[in-house]
């Protein structure tokens, strides 16, 4: 299936035309076309009629990834109604309040949709476009039942100026002022009005009789009447030149131009068909109108087809996506928060063990745990093998311990047990006061030991303390062995 490829679909009640485009960056090219006919007596002519379009599709081996249909004026009306409001979505929620106002009708069993003309400061002019739910109804079954369900029906008038709008911008075609556009069809005439910045607004379409001529120069008479902005210029098109432009400026009495619109579909084999082709063409172009407002899906039967159901299924795996995103992130969080856990437990653990073999001193924070055991352990296989005395270094901390005793030699102070290790010194005792605490720390400060930890409680009247002393390094600490 080519996926960049629409089928614009041009449908009456007993015709269709069908045109199958391209979509290629920004450029819109025709890659086939074909039309079908059947009998005006048939009982189910829309089902006759997808039938023959399918069939045709088969033949053809057409790919399309959508399907658009452009409504005959036969099956549709179109009114002209005002409104208070300019937004967009308020004008959807309105727009059938004031339809029914201005018909005085109640229009509950029609499909409804709508263009805005113009907006002033006192609200919008719509072209308003209503169709009876017995026609869209079997139209849409008709189409789903060969895979073909209709992303947009819209009026027939719509898709034609959308085509000639497009034809103008590709030939790069400017105006000099405001101008008519009558475009006769088979069957059928249309009747479009060029707007500031070359937009096209439908004004009306009508059936055209056995006399063309003389409908089409008494119609357009009324519509020249009818419309608000001055008319310079007519634009006129027949693709079977049953009237002329010539004629029809002598009977207008006005400037009347050939249309160019239609050059690049004409063919000279069935130049009938043009126009049904620029309108099945002009529907296949609504795929780029982001604000679709005279869709008549919009109201009835909303769409529910294949391009829905992927962007469904697209948004709900972003949904699925960012919940497994979100699941994994926990995941890992999770896991480093207990992996921070377990590093947090392995810490404790380690330390108790460093303080019991270290003589009480803490993990170092600063320094490798693993480089401070090596050298207590080089240390005591050192003093192991008769290089350092180990009897040698403790007489000479406790040679340290006893002087700084020596020199505080106040009364009080009390010592409870006294534990000397290769590295430290731990002393428990009481003083009568926290006072005397400090003082009894100051003397062996100054007696060369340091106070690596303490604690220090009142207990019983009594100043308790635990402290851990390190000799001081320098010139005055004894050499040890």
């Amino acid at each position: 299936m080519k996926t960049h490829n629409t089928l614009g679909i041009y449908i009456a009640t007993n015709r269709a035309t069908a045109v199958c485009v391209a979509f290629k960056g920004h450029n819109r090219v025709k890659v086939d076309s074909f039309s079908v006919q059947i009998d005006s007596s048939c009982q189910e002519p829309f089902k006759e009629l997808a039938a023959r379009i399918a069939a045709w599709c088969s033949q053809k081996k057409l790919g399309f990834s959508g399907v658009m249909v452009a409504l005959d004026c036969a099956l549709y009306m179109q009114h002209k109604v005002h409104s208070e409001f300019t937004n967009i979505k308020q004008l959807a929620a309105t727009v059938r309040y004031d339809t029914e106002e201005v018909l005085a009708t109640d229009i509950s069993g029609m499909a409804l949709s709508f263009q805005v003309a113009s907006t002033g400061q006192d609200g919008s002019n719509l072209n308003v476009f209503t169709a009876r739910s017995q026609v869209l109804e079997p139209l849409i079954l008709a189409l789903q039942c060969h895979d073909m369900d209709p992303v947009a029906i819209e009026p027939d008038a719509v898709s034609l100026a959308r085509f000639m709008h497009w034809a103008d911008s590709a030939g790069h075609v400017r105006r000099s002022g405001p101008a008519l556009a009558v475009v006769v069809g088979e069957g059928s005439c249309y009747h479009l009005v060029y707007q500031q910045g070359g937009r096209v607004l439908p004004v009306r379409a009508f059936p055209v009789g056995k006399d063309k001529a003389a409908s089409v120069i008494n119609q357009t008479f009324t519509t020249i009447a009818a419309i608000e902005q001055p008319v310079e210029q007519i634009e006129f098109y027949d693709p079977v030149a049953d009237v002329t432009s010539e004629g029809l400026a002598e009977r207008l009495k006005m400037q009347v131009n050939a249309g160019k619109w239609f050059d690049a579909l004409a063919t000279d084999s069935d130049r009938s068909q043009v126009v049904a082709e620029a309108m099945a063409f002009g529907v296949a172009l609504a795929r780029d109108d982001r604000v679709h407002t005279t869709n008549f899906r919009n109201d009835f039967m909303p769409y529910q087809g294949k391009r829905l159901r992927l962007e469904k299924a697209a948004r709900w795996a972003s949904i699925s996506l960012t919940i497994l995103m979100i699941s994994i992130g926990m995941h890992v969080q999770m896991r480093l928060v207990q992996a921070n856990k377990d590093t947090r437990r392995l810490k404790d653990r380690v330390a108790k063990d460093y303080a019991a073999v270290m003589g009480g001193r803490p993990l170092p924070a600063d320094k490798s745990p693993v480089e401070e055991l090596r050298r207590e352990i080089r240390r005591i296989k050192a003093i192991r093998s008769g290089e350092l005395s180990l009897q040698e270094s403790v007489l000479a901390r406790l040679t340290l311990l006893l002087k700084a005793l020596n020199s505080y030699g106040k009364p009080g102070l009390q010592i409870d047990s006294v534990e000397i290790t290769t590295s430290t010194i731990r002393l428990d005792g009481s003083t009568p006061s926290r006072l005397e605490t400090q003082a009894f720390f100051k003397a062996l400060r100054d007696g060369r030991l340091q106070v690596a930890r303490d604690t220090v409680d009142d207990t019983a009247g009594r100043c308790t303390f635990s402290v851990i002393l390190v000799p001081m390094e320098g010139p005055n600490r004894p050499a040890e062995g």
